[in-house]
């Protein structure tokens, strides 16, 4: 039988504050060119998700990334609830979070 050690790191702290709600969910890879030191492909905390588990920077989005996700394991923390750092989550994800998915997520609060 053969292993791999693997180091996975959560990354950045996207929170501003407690309290949080969150739902489990699996990514899709597909489309993902970031990667982290292993050469993984990565999902960073930040960004935003749509249902079908791609990135999604639109009205269609139905979370945010709590954490880094990479494809080796590809469940995330999808945040539903929560406040979080508007400078964080950018810096980390890549992205500038638009105004449709702050919208369509009505219980996150950005700071």
């Amino acid at each position: 039988m053969e292993f791999k050690d693997y180091s996975i790191s959560t990354g950045v702290q996207i929170l501003k504050r407690q309290p949080f709600e969150a739902i489990p969910f699996t990514l899709d890879f597909t489309d993902v060119t970031d990667v982290d030191e292993a050469g993984n492909k990565v999902v960073k905390a930040g960004t935003p998700i749509g249902a079908d588990g791609a990135v999604d920077n639109t009205g269609t989005v139905v979370g945010i990334s709590l954490y880094d996700v990479t494809e080796v394991n590809p469940q995330a923390v999808l945040l539903k609830k929560a406040y979080i750092d508007l400078t964080k989550a950018e810096t980390s994800s890549g992205l500038t979070i638009s105004a449709d998915v702050k919208a369509a997520l009505p219980m996150i609060i950005w700071e």
